[in-house]
């Protein structure tokens, strides 16, 4: 197959985010009810994530499309090693992305 690092990539990717997601969301609604009063602990990202972190699989459709195109034109930049490297790249990004904050989420002071 002539795209296999897309097609492996972008399901490895898209599993991060899906993975992602239902921890954060797990951790989130596990201390939303304990922190609905409080203003000073600071829930906007996890409760964002928790809500839409589904839209972020825009971003591996969005890769997989754009590295394919690339290396079907001739651009210079385009090769299978840039498309392998920056797929890593962008799945190492989602993984700490969604563990920071579901370890940010899970590290809530209990009151």
């Amino acid at each position: 197959m002539e795209y296999r690092p897309q097609i492996f990539l972008g399901a490895l990717q898209s599993f991060a985010v899906f993975a992602g997601n239902i921890v954060v969301s797990a951790s989130f609604h596990g201390v939303e009810e304990m922190f609905v009063g409080n203003p000073f602990v600071p829930l906007g990202l996890p409760r964002f994530v928790a809500n839409y972190g589904g839209l972020l699989l825009i971003l591996p459709l969005a890769w997989v499309v754009l590295t394919i195109r690339a290396e079907r034109s001739s651009v210079w930049w385009a090769s299978t090693t840039f498309s392998t490297t920056s797929g890593i790249a962008l799945l190492l990004a989602l993984s700490i992305f969604f563990g920071w904050v579901a370890l940010h989420t899970a590290s809530l002071p209990f009151y």
